[in-house]
Order: structure tokens, then sequence, then C-alpha cells
């Protein structure tokens, strides 16, 4: 299993927890070379308590000694390595130390069809606490391993071998192929690594797979990423899974097959920030459809507090960011362009729309199924995607302050949900270029507006005779408050706004538009208004009485002294004007 090397061996004890690593020389391999190493640091022999299957390191001793392991410069032919708590593991650099898959390595499954009789991971961390990996690359080397077959656009393989994707193995020794995983551990620092060319994930930190809903103690926790170069992976470049309390920043993530970094499976209180993330979702098994950052509610544990915010993301093939059934999150100050087709994307997870539309039942104890609900989107630079943002099946979000342009004859915000779904999120954002007229849509109509009014088959209401009017707005009568802090759906100033329907055809909710005089038309009997007593002015046709006492707590221009100010002739215009 082990590729042997003929380099020298040289293993240097600094203390009795501090060992330095050399490439080897003579019939020894690296993996066993670094892994005794470990096993040294913690007082642990390998085979027999350190290194072997994880059913055997349950309880293993000296889990509190610490330890640090120094790799230096060169590059390690690498199967797999196990790393235990309170350890410090760290090269000499990107590029410098080399940790590098061994050719042709045999599957960390015995089963590869089931993934099952095996562990996942290059790196592998099981029940750990307090890890810190930094400053070296480690290389999935995936152009030489078994059946290696890239998925292209064009539906063809480099070479010959297995012609059926399942799921997700087109290759079927890929599947447990990331540099790191670690499950249900604690306090690990992820810096200065350079993580490229896996079969599947770049990082893979995670949860227990199958937990009671709301069971934190099977969640990773405390975890940093930080200060790496994480590329050329065929599946997503950073997956955190079942994850609390994370951070990931400074970061570089470019050209991965899928998703630049997904949140999935419950992970909660994350924050995503200050990364550059560039070029991902084009070659996912050939089907693309990858985004810059996604987080979704996969396996009904909720996705929550969930902060992404002063990213660069570039060239997304799908979306810029992509939320599928998130809650109570943050997006803001990123600047995503050139996206394939949205700038952000919220959306609703597929297993929560099949039970909550489909019937359909989850086979595990777990939360309910929901919608993309409850989150904040605020000054975020949307440029040059197809379409700046997509809901469906999104409600009481909050959208300001966020700088959208799209590319030609698309929108700047899609609504596909349910009518009156786009009313009960609040809109006040900067939308412009394309064809995009106030930047919102309804279905797939084309670019003009076009969002049904509740109550459009009842009369218009030009003067609001039958609402509350605020200003130039008509409020329904039940609105309280009418806008401002504590509003809700339609009784929202920001979103009458953004839909602008008027009320010059619609009954209230709508906008008042204002009176233009001179009205142009003639009308020298004033046949169409309020004719005054003297027979001298007509006055609008809204008023009871045309000047005297009263005239100016009256609706529309109903005092004969606006008229004579007007100074306009009913021989060329029509009310309000001069008889004469």
């Amino acid at each position: 299993m082990f590729k042997l090397l003929t380099i020298q061996l040289i293993i240097k004890f600094i203390a009795s927890s501090e060992i330095n690593v050399a490439p080897p020389s003579g019939d020894i391999s690296d993996t066993i070379l670094i892994q005794t190493a470990i096993c040294e640091a913690k007082n642990l022999i390998i085979g027999v308590n350190c290194g072997i299957k994880q059913s055997d390191v349950e309880n293993i001793p000296n889990r509190d000694t610490s330890g640090t392991i120094t790799l230096q410069s060169g590059t390690y032919n690498i199967y797999q390595l196990y790393l235990y708590s309170n350890l410090i593991f760290k090269g000499q650099g990107q590029g410098v130390t080399i940790l590098k898959l061994q050719d042709s390595a045999e599957s960390y499954f015995k089963d590869i069809e089931k993934r099952t009789g095996g562990q996942a991971g290059f790196i592998r961390i099981l029940k750990e606490n307090n890890i810190t990996i930094s400053d070296m690359t480690m290389d999935g080397n995936k152009e030489n391993q078994i059946n290696y077959l890239r998925y292209r656009h064009d539906n063809t393989y480099y070479d010959d071998g297995y012609k059926v994707c399942k799921k997700f193995i087109c290759y079927p020794h890929a599947y447990g192929r990331f540099a790191i995983y670690s499950e249900i551990s604690n306090d690990l620092i992820i810096s200065n690594l350079e993580v490229k060319n896996w079969q599947g994930y770049g990082l893979d930190p995670h949860g227990e797979g199958e937990s009671e809903y709301g069971d934190y103690s099977k969640y990773g926790n405390g975890l940093i990423i930080k200060d790496c170069y994480v590329h050329d992976n065929d599946w997503d470049g950073v997956t955190i899974d079942k994850s609390i309390n994370v951070k990931a920043y400074n970061n570089l993530v470019v050209n991965n097959g899928r998703h630049g970094f997904n949140l999935v499976t419950g992970t909660q209180n994350t924050e995503i920030y200050d990364n550059t993330i560039i070029n991902n979702g084009n070659d996912y098994l050939g089907r693309g459809k990858g985004c810059g950052i996604t987080a979704q509610n996969n396996q009904l544990y909720d996705i929550l507090n969930i902060n992404i915010h002063h990213n660069t993301i570039e060239d997304s093939n799908y979306g810029g960011i992509c939320l599928n059934s998130v809650i109570n999150s943050e997006i803001h100050n990123n600047i995503i362009s050139n996206s394939g087709n949205y700038c952000l994307r919220l959306n609703i997870q597929s297993t929560n729309y099949k039970m909550l539309y489909e019937g359909y039942v989850y086979p595990h104890n777990r939360g309910a199924p929901t919608t993309t609900n409850y989150n904040v989107i605020h000054n975020n630079i949307c440029d040059k995607s197809s379409d700046g943002i997509l809901i469906r099946k999104g409600e009481y979000n909050t959208f300001y302050n966020n700088n959208i342009e799209t590319t030609e004859s698309t929108f700047g915000v899609k609504n596909i949900d349910e009518e009156l779904a786009l009313a009960t999120n609040e809109f006040t954002n900067e939308i412009y270029g394309g064809n995009v007229l106030l930047g919102v849509c309804y279905g797939d109509t084309d670019t003009s507006i076009y969002i049904p009014h509740p109550y459009k088959d009842e009369a218009a209401d030009p003067r609001c005779n039958n609402g509350i009017i605020v200003k130039d707005i008509c409020f329904e009568s039940t609105c309280s408050p009418t806008g401002g802090v504590g509003c809700s759906g339609l009784c929202c100033t920001s979103i009458l706004r953004t839909i602008n329907w008027s009320c010059e055809d619609y009954a209230a909710p709508c906008l008042i538009q204002p009176v233009v005089y001179p009205k142009p038309g003639s009308d020298p009997t004033c046949s169409d208004g309020t004719l005054s007593g003297n027979g001298k002015y007509c006055c609008e046709s809204g008023c009871s009485q045309c000047g005297g006492v009263g005239c100016g707590s009256l609706e529309g221009m109903c005092c004969t002294s606006s008229i004579i100010e007007l100074d306009v002739s009913c021989q060329d215009n029509s009310s309000p004007c001069l008889m004469n």
C-alpha cells in the first residue's frame, strides 16, 4: 500500500514532544515516517493505539499530551495520516513542504459503491481537540489516481473506463479523497495551506453524520480557516458540514468544480469574510451549477446565523452567493461580479420543497422544513451578473443599499414566488443597467414590471378616499404602522415605492400621482366640473362647493383664489379654470 522511497531518514527530537521530520532514506514509507513521528509526539505506539482504524482509537491514552511536528522542506508521498489532540502539525510553507497523495492510491473504503469499511480524509481527525495544521501544500495528485476520469462539458472522458456516474462517483475511488476531514472535533486551526487537486472536497470539517436534531455535542465546534489557497478540487473547495462557531477569512478559493464554500447540514454561527473566491462551479461532474458561496439546509438541521461579508466573488458559474432555506443570516458588503446566472440567489432547498409542497416525509428525526426567511442583505455590489437577485420561496427578508448592475435584458430583482411573496420582502436598492425598469419582475414575464395588485378588480382611488394618506402613499386602512419601523409587507413604504402601483389605476395600496395643472381639454360650460355661485369659476369635479368658507379643507382645487392664480380659460382647458 505504501510507496517506498530512497531518501535519508531524519527524526530529530528537540524535546520529548517536539519532533522535526525530513524526507526518508531507505526502505520506509513517508506515511509510516510521519505517522510514527505523530505517535511519538503523543507518547503513543503506531499500530497499537495510534494511526489505526477509528473504532480502535475511541479511548486512546495521552490525549492531553501536547506535541509539535515540524516537517522540513521536500515532497512526502502519503496515503493517509491520523492526527490527535493538542498537536501542532506544520511545515515550512506552501510549495516548500508538500504532502502528496501517492500515485494509484488504494480507496479509503473497502466497498467503494456503498462507501463503507474505511475512513474519509487524507488527514483524518476524529473526536479530537486543539489541533493546528499550517504552512504546507496538500496535493491530491488526482491525475495519477486509479480510474481518474474528468467528466468534461462535451460528455466525454479523458480515458476509457467507468462510463456511468453513480451519484457523486464518476470515478469510484474518489469518495473520501479530501485533504482534511475532521469529525466532531473542536478548536481546529487550518492556516496557510495550499490545498489542490483533490478528487473530492478540498477541506471537509464535519459533525456526526446522523444525530438528533439540536444535539450540538455531535457538531464540530470552533474552527478557523485562514490564509489558505484552495484550488482545482473536483467538488467544493471548502465544505463546512455540521459545524458551529466557524470563521473563514483571508482565503483564496479558485477553480473548484462546484462551490467555493459550501455550508451544509446545520452549520450555524459561521462567519465567512475577506475571502477572494474566483471561477468556481464550472466542472462538477460535467454539470457546473456551482456558486461562490452556498449555504443550504440540506438535511433539516437548520442553517442559521450565517454572516457572509466583505468577500470578492468573481466568475461563479451559477451564482455569486446562493442561500437555500437559510434563516436569520446577514449578507453584506460583498463585491460580486460576472456570475453566470445570479448575483444573489434566495431559494428553497430541494428536500424542504418536497416536504412543504409535495408531501415528502424525511426519514429521520429532524427539524421542520424552511424557506429562506428573515435574512438581511445589504450594501452588496452586483456587477454584470445575468440577474441581480432571485427570490424563490423566500419571505420577510430585507434588502437595502445594494448596488445592482445586470447584463443586458435581465432583471435587477426577480421574484418567482407566489403573487404576494415579494410584498413580504423589503427593498431599498439602486438598480440599473440592461432593460430593467424598477428592477423588479414577477414570474417569467419580460423586463416590464408585473406584480399583480391584490385588489386589482376594485375601482381606482386617485385621491385615496378609502385609504390612509402618508405623503404620496395611499396605505390600506388596516395598516398599522404605515411604513417605518415595525411595518410589514404592503404596509411598508419601500415595498410600495418599489412595486409602484399607481392610484390612478388601483385602490389602496398605491402611490398618489401628483396633479398637473393646467389640465388639458376644453370645458367652456363647466359640464365636468363644479361651477361657482357667481358663474365665474369652474372648480374640479370632486369639489362639493366652488369657493366660499371651508373650500381650503376640500380635496382638490376648490377655492376661487387658486383658480385666479392659475389663470387659465375653460375655453382651452378642463377644470379648474376661468369661465370667461
